[in-house]
């Protein structure tokens, strides 16, 4: 496929430029002289914008091939700039790119392509040797896609990344929301404080948490509690699950939306901050308003600005490529071969509709290459969720990480639903289990069940009764 690549540089053969130059001489309105001179001024300051487009069959390539070509040119332009030289880095463009065929008489696609610019600014004074990148790397794991979804969604992070106005994010769990939010903070070249996550569903912590509070004794003021309004000032914070914020809550948020200002809890003072607000949330938010469970201001404010993160299920098209992406990840990290999935457990995974998406997809495919025996994954290999068997009959060492990640998981679900009682709760998932496999390898006979598992028969029996085994 074509590349296209524009320098600067007369060491490459394509360039292509803009520079700004700018005049800071100051001359006195009255100057008296005899004879003739010449007054010279030399520009304090030049920029230079140097453009990527790249066009390939996957969206993904096109991105790699991006990012490559910006670090190359990185590596060209240290010996000609200095230490002082101001980089900026454009968040990364994409489309479809089409071509005219004569035979058929219309456009035909012909590749996903990717356009970056890097903006240098360099002063008068140019030094070799150094140059100093504000460039930033960020994890686009759950950013992978091609399809026209995910296109779309590319388009509205580069608009909504240039500006400090306030957006909703949607999508289910696992979709990847918070990394969104922190590409949308990182990419803002105004925004250089810090990036926080409020959680919603901490309820009435949520209003001290966020606006702060002010504690007295009488008319005398003994502690203030900073805001994270002030914590993240010229920066952002995400408001995860804003559905689970008070009312009360939700009214102060639209007015510091609305004005920058803020009061905190028991406060007497006015406070102002440029704090960008994210929210999201896996819920329908245009429902909760219609039964009256959200309040309509702050729908009306969030929701023209609305990102919505597509699940797994709606964008199919895209599994092999973050199937291939995510294998590439874990063979450094786990030290492994793995060239690919083989028909079979490709079908499997695509006919799997991963209910945590992304998120559920990389511990899919981590959890698979742990238990690969050759070079490709197959349908054995595979989680019992994907591929519908029962764990008791799944062979292979079970990897640390692999119950990190279960419990990472069921963590994740009680702290959305807000049961609590973390440890009982998960013991018991354990415990059942672990009793029910016993006893279905003894057959049901409780005596050798109870001498296997350790414990008394009544032990036994008072458990099996607890978790309905019998």
């Amino acid at each position: 496929m074509r590349k296209t690549f524009f320098f600067l540089f007369s060491s490459l053969s394509l360039f292509s430029f803009s520079i700004y130059a700018q005049n800071t001489i100051k001359l006195d309105r009255k100057i008296s002289v005899v004879g003739s001179g010449t007054v010279t001024a030399f520009p304090d300051a030049a920029q230079i914008t140097i453009s990527f487009l790249h066009i390939k069959p996957t969206l993904r390539e096109a991105i790699n091939e991006n990012q490559l070509t910006s670090e190359q040119v990185l590596k060209i332009v240290k010996k000609y700039v200095s230490d002082s030289t101001e980089i900026q880095t454009s968040l990364i463009s994409t489309d479809k790119s089409y071509k005219w065929d004569q035979k058929l008489s219309k456009e035909v696609f012909v590749g996903f392509q990717s356009s970056q610019k890097l903006i240098f600014t360099l002063e008068r004074d140019l030094k070799k040797n150094q140059i100093k990148s504000s460039g930033k790397k960020i994890n686009y794991d759950i950013m992978l896609g091609s399809t026209k979804e995910m296109v779309d969604l590319y388009k509205n992070i580069g608009r909504f990344s240039l500006s400090n106005e306030t957006v909703f994010i949607n999508g289910e769990n696992g979709t990847g929301k918070e990394l969104l939010a922190k590409i949308l903070h990182e990419f803002n070249k105004k925004e250089i404080g810090e990036f926080l996550v409020i959680h919603g569903n901490i309820n009435e912590l949520a209003d001290k948490v966020i606006f702060g509070e002010e504690i007295y004794d009488g008319n005398k003021l003994l502690e203030v509690k900073q805001s994270s309004l002030e914590k993240a000032s010229n920066g952002t914070i995400l408001i995860k699950e804003v559905e689970n914020l008070s009312l009360e809550t939700q009214i102060k948020l639209l007015e510091f939306i609305e004005t920058g200002n803020f009061v905190r809890i028991n406060g007497k003072e006015k406070v102002n901050s440029k704090t960008r607000i994210i929210c999201s949330s896996s819920k329908n938010l245009e429902e909760m308003v219609e039964e009256n469970r959200f309040y309509e201001g702050l729908w009306d404010k969030i929701e023209k600005n609305t990102l919505y993160i597509p699940p797994l299920r709606e964008k199919k098209d895209d599994l092999p490529e973050l199937i291939e992406y995510f294998i590439d990840i874990f063979n450094d990290e786990l030290k492994l071969n793995i060239k690919g999935v083989d028909k079979l457990a490709l079908n499997k995974i695509m006919k799997y509709n991963f209910p945590n998406n992304i998120k559920e997809l990389k511990s899919v495919i981590k959890a698979s290459m742990a238990l690969a025996r050759n070079e490709y994954i197959i349908v054995e290999d595979l989680p019992a969720q994907v591929i519908g068997t029962k764990i008791s009959k799944r062979y292979g060492a079970v990897h640390d990480w692999v119950l990190a990640d279960w419990i990472e998981g069921e963590l994740d679900m009680l702290e959305k639903t807000n049961e609590g009682e973390y440890y009982d709760s998960l013991i018991s998932r354990v415990e059942r289990e672990l009793i029910r496999q016993v006893l279905e390898r003894t057959k049901g006979k409780k005596v050798e069940a109870a001498e296997l598992l350790g414990i008394t028969r009544t032990t036994l029996r008072t458990k099996m009764n607890s978790y309905g085994l019998d």
